[in-house]
C-alpha cells in the first residue's frame, strides 16, 4: 500500500504523558507517528485547538531498551470517539532539534524497511 499523506505515519506504541489543564497527567498511547505529528489512544477527552504539554517516551533507534523522553507542546487538531476512548490527533511544536532528528529518524527507518518489502 502506498502512502499518500502530505507527511508519512508509522505504527508505534509509545507511552505518551498529557498535562491537562488542572495540573494533573494523563496517560495516553502513542498509535502513529509522522514527522509532525501523533495520533493518540486517550481515555478522556482533550479540547479540539488547544495546546497541551506533552512527554513521549521514544525508544532510542540504536538501543531500543534505552527510551528517550520527548518534551514538547502539542496542539490537538481532531478527535474520535472510539469505543470506550478517543483517537485524538495532535501536531507536535517547541520540539529540540535532537528530538525532531530522533522522530524523523523513526519515520524514515520505517519508510526504508517498508520500500524493501
Amino acid at each position: 500500500m502506498i502512502e499518500l499523506r502530505r507527511a508519512p505515519r508509522i505504527n508505534v506504541t509509545w507511552r505518551t504523558g498529557i498535562k491537562l489543564k488542572d495540573g494533573s497527567l494523563m496517560f495516553c498511547r502513542a498509535v502513529n507517528i509522522s514527522k509532525t505529528g501523533l495520533l493518540l489512544d486517550c481515555p478522556q477527552r482533550l479540547m479540539r485547538n488547544q495546546t497541551y504539554h506533552a512527554m513521549i517516551e521514544i525508544p532510542s533507534i540504536e538501543i531500543r531498551s534505552e527510551i528517550i523522553r520527548v518534551s514538547c507542546q502539542c496542539e490537538i487538531k481532531h478527535i474520535v470517539l472510539t469505543d470506550d476512548h478517543y483517537r485524538v490527533g495532535i501536531a507536535l511544536d517547541g520540539l529540540s532539534d535532537l528530538h525532531q532528528e530522533l522522530i524523523n529518524a523513526w519515520v524514515s527507518k520505517a519508510n526504508q524497511k517498508a520500500t524493501v518489502e
